[in-house]
């Protein structure tokens, strides 16, 4: 497991993990069953940082050199953005409209709504 954390609803939990070699695997459970609900799996250099939009809509993945913003129903990739730095911690603002992202040198922050630095 690289990274965990619950919805901000409190209606899910979401996980990465590092399957086999280049591939994560992000996992959505639903809080009150423990049911797996989503899974999502894909090629890449592993970090696996996960942080929740505060509307629970959408989970964002930090991977090596890459930022996804995946629809937190369906698993789609909404956007990717490509970020600095190898290093990741990632927090929402609480309006949903920055993202900021943990690098070597410092704090990232993003305009999700822009898609911008």
């Amino acid at each position: 497991i690289r990274g965990v954390a619950w919805s901000p609803d409190g209606r899910a939990l979401a996980a990465s993990a590092r399957r086999i070699s280049d591939t994560i695997r992000v996992i959505f459970w639903e809080a009150d069953s423990g049911d797996e609900i989503l899974v999502v799996e894909e090629e890449t250099d592993l970090i696996g940082v996960i942080a929740w939009a505060p509307d629970s809509r959408i989970l964002a993945v930090f991977k090596y050199g890459t930022l996804a913003l995946l629809d937190a129903q369906t698993g789609e990739t909404l956007h990717t953005l490509e970020v600095y730095g190898s290093r990741g911690g990632l927090a929402w603002s609480p309006d949903g409209h920055l993202l900021a992202q943990g690098a070597l040198d410092g704090v990232i922050l993003w305009r999700v709504d822009q898609s911008q630095p």
